[in-house]
This record gives structure tokens, C-alpha cells and sequence, in this order.
């Protein structure tokens, strides 16, 4: 068991450098005649003073704030993130140089980097404050400009960067060891891991997101479900994963010194990769169902306002998302997010084999040559990535994307 204190990334400290009164943007840019910009056609701009306020209007660019007492209802203070790992585990060895082990591993996330809208925008908050009555719109921009209390911010752009997420990880995993000893039928050790896992959690990376997961959740106020709705399966969550990787010096072997520098001394190895695919979300872009000024997770369709399915016998090969006919193409503006969850869905699998071929050359007995070839994806596999996700889209379910195709090189090195 184990307590564990993270570094907090120095940059999300050092963004809010672009803070007021630090910075401000300007926008005064003249184009010329041809509709280009040169710096030598803008006349100087007038001296302003350096302030830290920040006016209605203003739609300021990027701002990023850290919480303190009064800046919002969540949290005091930055607090450092930390996590708690445990596990236990057997081993157990089955015959000649055959181990098996077998551990349980589980990590417990706590006070994890959580990026919010520090605006909070929700038309029904300014509703609630305000005694308006002002209805959700499907345009964020609207729902924007009438759920904020003022507009020294722009949409968006304002990052209450706080820790108050939290995840879960628990796995069953095994290895398999295998070391070959015997110099008659080859020398070397053959691995086999298998995971079974399952990651938890309500937190987007802070600065890298997943693949079709959102820095900001899709409701910072709590008038749209809150933060409860961001829980789910991480973006990195695979589910079952197994690994081998081996090393082998053929045992090829001759009294003859000319004939063993042809045959001796050579080494295979390779790692194969096999998982099952990342999570992703279903998002509905450009549409604000909740109100926050954001665009909505998907809904799933009630048989009357479902999308046309896009699957068709030409794209069936890369077509790996869930098919479009699944979700809503209209949502009522009810002020709710949509119906599909966050990781709801599962993206193509992954496999993969890298080989290497290795020979070395005695020269001396202190300097020899090695040569050697390396493949990489040697089958050429196809790893399709994660599927467009946005069902506006129509290319919804489609993998525009796919991980390195075989890659082969060779190598020489002379060792002394």
C-alpha cells in the first residue's frame, strides 16, 4: 500500500500569466488593399494602463483561475492531487523455470485536476438569480450571452482550474514466465501478461483530453445534472489487454569456424499487442440542449426522430462506431443534457506484432558487429482509431484515422 502526491504541471500555473493585468488582447487588426496584414500598416496603438479589471463586454480570450473562498462554491484552495495504490499477489512456480503470478492491483484517484467553467454558464442559474425567464436556445452563443451574468469573459474562456475529481482502478493480472536454459534447443524467455481491468472517473485530462472526451464538463453550475454526469469510463480505459514478448538465440551451432560465423549467433525476439478498444462519447456539435453554452451529448432517438442510418456496403470496413440510426436528430431544449452517457461507447480493437532478427559477428574477442532487422507491424495490421463521434457529422461512425502501417529498417553497429 502506497500514498501518492503528484507534480502539478508547471504550464497550468504559468497560463494564468495571460491573465489581466498581465496581458490583454487587442483586437485592431487593418487589413490592406489586397485583404492581407502587414505589422508596418498598423499605426501605433495608443498607451493603455495596466489594470486587472476585466469589463461586461470585455470577452476576454483565455483567463485561467485557480479557486480560493470567493471565487466559487466548490472548493477554498487548490489542494494537490494524490492517490492511493494497493495490491497482493501469489506466485507460484509449475515445473522446470515456470512461473506463474497472479495480483490484484487497485489505485483510488482523489483531488485530481478538474477543469471547469469558471463562469459557471447555465441559463437556468441567471434564471434562478435573476427572476428571468430567459429559454434554453439550441445556439451555444445564445445560450451563452443569456447565462452568464456578464460578458467580461468569453464563451469559454474562462478556466477555474480546480481538484476535485476522482478516479478508480481495479485489475486482475497475470504473467507467465517461461526461461529456456537448455543450450541444445536454444537459450532465452518467453512472457505472457494478461489485465483485466477497469478505470473510473469524473475528470478529463486537464490539458490533454481523450479522443473524443471535452476539457470542460458539459454543465459547471449543477442546474443540468452537474458533474455526477461526467462519471464514467476513463478514455484510456482498456478493458482486456494481453501482451507477449519473447527472446530466442537459435542454438545452430558448428566446430567449423568459418561455417559458425554463418550460422551462430543469431537472436529472434518480438512483442505482440492485443486490446480491446477505448472508450468515447457521442456528442451532438453546435447543439445546446442543457443551456451551459456548450454543445450536448447525443440523445438516444424514441423511433420518430432517429437520424438515417449512414452505414453503407462501401464504408462497412471502416465503420466502427455505433450506427447513426441509434440517436436523435432533433432534442427537445429542456435544459437537461442528452440521454447518452459519457464513454458510453467502445472503439476498434488494437493488434500488433514487432519483430526483430538479429545476428552478431565475433571479430575479436573484445569487438564484434551486429546487424540487424527490425519490423515493425509486421503483418501490416490495420488499427483502425476512434470513429467520428459528432452525429452531426456525416461521417458519424467512420475511423478517418489509423495507427502506423508496417514500418521496416535495418541497423549496424560495431562494438569495441
Amino acid at each position: 500500500y502506497g500514498l501518492f502526491y503528484d507534480r502539478v504541471f508547471t504550464n497550468l500555473f504559468s497560463n494564468s500569466s495571460g491573465n489581466p493585468p498581465f496581458s490583454t488582447a487587442i483586437q485592431e487588426i487593418p487589413l490592406n488593399g489586397t485583404g492581407g496584414f502587414l505589422i508596418d500598416d498598423a499605426a501605433r496603438l495608443a498607451a493603455r494602463t495596466s489594470t486587472n479589471l476585466v469589463q461586461d463586454g470585455d470577452e476576454l480570450g483565455l483567463a485561467v483561475i485557480f479557486p480560493n473562498a470567493r471565487n466559487n462554491i466548490l472548493q477554498k484552495k487548490f489542494v494537490t492531487p494524490n492517490s492511493a495504490s494497493w495490491n497482493f499477489g501469489f506466485q507460484r512456480e509449475l515445473g522446470n523455470q515456470f512461473l506463474l503470478e497472479v495480483d490484484y492491483v487497485g489505485t483510488k484517484g482523489t483531488n485530481l485536476i478538474r477543469s471547469i467553467d469558471a463562469q459557471m454558464t447555465s441559463v437556468a442559474r441567471v434564471n434562478a438569480i435573476t427572476g428571468l425567464n430567459n429559454p434554453v436556445s439550441s445556439s451555444p452563443r445564445t445560450n451563452y450571452l443569456n447565462g452568464t451574468l456578464n460578458q467580461a469573459f468569453g464563451q469559454n474562456s474562462a478556466f477555474l482550474i480546480t481538484s476535485i475529481g476522482n478516479s478508480s482502478y481495479n485489475a486482475m493480472q497475470i504473467r507467465v514466465t517461461k526461461t529456456l536454459s537448455n543450450k541444445r534447443f536454444g537459450l532465452g524467455q518467453l512472457q505472457g501478461f494478461y489485465t483485466w481491468s477497469h478505470s473510473i472517473d469524473d475528470a478529463a485530462d486537464a490539458l490533454i483530453t481523450g479522443t473524443s472526451d471535452r476539457s470542460l464538463p458539459r454543465d459547471s453550475s449543477g442546474f443540468a445534472g452537474g458533474f455526477k454526469l461526467e462519471r464514467g469510463d476513463s478514455s484510456f480505459d482498456a478493458r482486456h489487454r494481453f501482451v507477449l514478448n519473447f527472446i530466442y538465440e537459435l542454438p545452430f551451432r558448428s566446430t567449423n569456424g568459418f561455417v559458425n560465423r554463418l550460422i551462430g549467433n543469431w537472436t529472434l525476439s518480438g512483442i505482440y499487442q492485443a486490446q480491446t478498444g477505448y472508450p468515447f462519447s457521442v456528442f451532438m456539435n453546435g447543439v445546446d440542449r442543457q443551456g451551459t453554452g456548450l454543445s450536448a451529448r447525443a440523445s438516444f432517438g424514441n423511433g420518430s426522430n432517429n437520424f438515417a442510418t449512414n452505414q453503407t456496403a462501401s464504408n462497412s470496413r471502416v465503420y466502427t462506431g455505433p450506427d447513426r440510426s441509434l440517436f436523435a436528430s432533433t432534442v427537445p431544449l429542456d435544459g437537461n443534457q442528452g440521454t447518452v452517457g459519457r464513454s458510453t461507447f467502445r472503439g476498434p480493437g488494437y493488434s500488433n506484432f514487432d519483430f526483430s532478427l538479429i545476428k552478431r559477428i565475433p571479430i575479436t574477442e573484445k569487438m564484434r558487429f551486429t546487424i540487424r532487422a527490425d519490423f515493425f507491424n509486421l503483418f501490416n495490421n490495420v488499427n483502425l482509431g476512434i470513429p467520428v463521434s459528432d452525429v452531426n457529422n456525416a461521417s458519424f461512425g467512420l475511423s478517418t484515422t489509423a495507427a502506423a502501417a508496417r514500418i521496416i529498417q535495418f541497423a549496424g553497429r560495431f562494438d569495441f
